[in-house]
């Protein structure tokens, strides 16, 4: 529509209230942000590419620059809060396989303190990993 009127969107919301420009300026920046969450924990919880394609629109947003025309839609509030939902599902996934991790690693050097006749408290020092970031 703005385009068949040839109007400025950004000029008009300007010369209505300043803030409206902000505002918009704001959720981009938060998009993007997120956008790079996601493919940060992608990359950490070895997340397959079909989980990650429903999320592409909002990863090709990282390098939109802010004088880019936006795809309609693509800070509407329901998208924004279901990219959050994903890196709150992402972030618990990360912490869950960081434990294991630590798990696998406290086995392996049980392993070695048994190959040189040591004893360690494995169930204490256990306990301390998995209590430390909790």
């Amino acid at each position: 529509m703005c385009n068949m009127m040839s109007l400025d969107l950004k000029k008009t919301l300007y010369e209505v209230h300043p803030s409206f420009v902000e505002l918009e300026r704001i959720k981009s920046m938060s998009l993007q942000d997120l956008g790079g969450t996601l493919i940060e924990l992608w990359s950490l919880t070895d997340t397959p590419l079909d989980e990650q394609k429903c999320f592409d629109h909002v990863t090709s947003l990282i390098s939109v620059s802010q004088n880019t025309v936006m795809p309609q839609g693509c800070l509407a509030h329901d998208l924004i809060k279901k990219v959050e939902v994903e890196v709150k599902r992402l972030k618990h996934s990360k912490a869950s396989k960081m434990k294991e991790l630590v798990l696998k690693k406290m086995i392996d050097l049980e392993e070695i303190y048994r190959s040189v006749h040591m004893y360690i408290d494995s169930d204490h020092e256990c306990d301390i990993w998995l209590n430390w970031r909790s």
